[in-house]
């Protein structure tokens, strides 16, 4: 755990917003490496039909712990095989879609009904690898805004602790000293009827 002392040293480092600043950076970098896999799924996989072998859903938990209190999260997943050919090529298949970070339990339901074991159905493959394939182009995109999201933080936090060290602590540091100095050319003006002797 941070103490007052070392967290104040970290907030006052125009290296700690530099780091913030970085994270952020190499966060949007892989949004938009992630953006383009996926705009290359949309634009060069070709469609094949396929035979679904199962259709199931599984469930990953997970327990929290957050201030004495236990509590799990559920998150669903379709799994799916299904078989293809291509060029007289057998191939299998297990990916519903693209970047795949989970749904609830009545999406997962909904997409495992539209998939009957031993039906047949459309599902599109990487021409230059067909082990890779999904039933759907519609990639799974919410991990990636999550992460665009975050980048976005970090870089706004680094930039906003950086010009406030930087430029906005110093200006009002010179203010208030500036604010306090007397000028070495302060004279007192005494009026001449001061000095006037009295009768």
């Amino acid at each position: 755990m941070l103490t007052y002392t070392a967290l104040t040293t970290l907030l006052g480092s125009r290296i700690t917003y530099f780091l913030l600043i970085g994270i952020g950076a190499m966060l949007g970098a892989y949004f938009v490496y992630l953006d383009r896999q996926d705009e290359t799924i949309r634009t060069t996989y070709q469609q094949a039909t396929c035979t679904i072998t199962s259709a199931d859903v599984s469930v990953e938990e997970e327990m929290h712990h957050t201030r004495g209190r236990h509590y799990v999260t559920r998150t669903y997943y379709p799994e799916i095989v299904y078989t293809f050919k291509v060029n007289g090529q057998q191939f299998e298949g297990e990916d519903y879609r693209a970047f795949e970070h989970g749904m609830t339990e009545e999406e997962a339901n909904v997409v495992v009904a539209r998939y009957g074991e031993g039906h047949s159905a459309t599902c599109y493959y990487d021409p230059a690898d067909p082990e890779n394939a999904v039933l759907t182009l519609e990639s799974d995109r919410s991990g990636m805004y999550s992460l665009a999201t975050w980048g976005l933080v970090f870089l706004v936090a680094g930039l906003v602790g950086w010009i406030v060290i930087d430029f906005v602590l110093p200006g009002l540091d010179q203010s208030a000293k500036a604010a306090k100095k007397t000028p070495d050319d302060f004279r007192v003006e005494i009026p001449e009827w001061s000095s006037v002797p009295r009768t």
